[in-house]
């Protein structure tokens, strides 16, 4: 989520929240998380490298550019691990994929545009299977936003059906259902958590959401 604001015009702050909107970041945090933990188990000493973006302090507004720094700095981990069961190109993948939707998302006019025009850009630059999820799950929320898009600000109501639609549409293409092991077992609990109130800004409203997906994130190290 895979997060920060949404619109640029009006809404500059709201849209770097969700330029990136539920993004593969809870979903690599997930990934690189279960392994850490694995290792631990047998008996080896990791270090845990700084999340940025899951705990905010009161007041304290997200910003895009956290998210590709984040998976950034563990990509060559991210990359390893994946190398395990597939080709190891996780970690390349999302950071090219988050910095182009970052890019991408300045161009946009309105909320739904930024998440379109990252949606395209994602898919583009990140490739494989995050990319065509990703890419999917940004452009089903930004035209669901467009949908009722009148050029104001979009709140927390406006924004959570397009969470839902997201997280739809990278449950269908995948095929993963929670338990599966996969990002869906962080993004499903995040969507739940996040509240559709009216009036309610969506930063305040993704921040509330993101104990959730912490929980969901770290609870993935015991599956079996």
């Amino acid at each position: 989520a895979l997060g920060d604001e949404a619109g640029v015009a009006q809404a500059d702050h709201v849209t770097g929240f969700v330029r990136r909107t539920i993004g593969d970041y809870y979903g690599a945090i997930a990934h690189l998380e279960r392994a850490l933990a694995a290792r631990e188990r047998r008996g080896a000493q990791v270090r845990r490298p700084e999340v940025a973006g899951l705990e905010l302090a009161a007041g304290e507004a997200p910003r895009s550019v956290r998210v590709p720094a984040v998976v950034v700095a563990v990509e060559a981990e991210l990359g390893r691990l994946d190398s395990v069961a597939g080709d190891g190109d996780h970690g390349a993948g999302m950071a090219r994929g988050l910095t182009a939707a970052r890019t991408a998302a300045r161009t946009g006019a309105s909320a739904p545009a930024a998440l379109i025009a990252a949606g395209n850009a994602f898919s583009d630059a990140a490739g494989g299977a995050s990319g065509a999820l990703w890419g999917a799950a940004l452009l089903a929320a930004g035209r669901v936003l467009g949908r009722g898009a009148d050029g104001s600000c979009p709140d927390a109501a406006a924004m959570r059906p397009a969470l839902v639609e997201a997280r739809d549409v990278v449950m269908r293409l995948g095929g993963a259902s929670v338990g599966d092991k996969t990002l869906v077992d962080v993004l499903v609990p995040f969507v739940a958590a996040f509240p559709g109130d009216a009036g309610r800004p969506v930063a305040d409203a993704w921040r509330s959401a993101l104990p959730a997906a912490r929980a969901a994130a770290l609870a993935t190290a015991a599956m079996p």
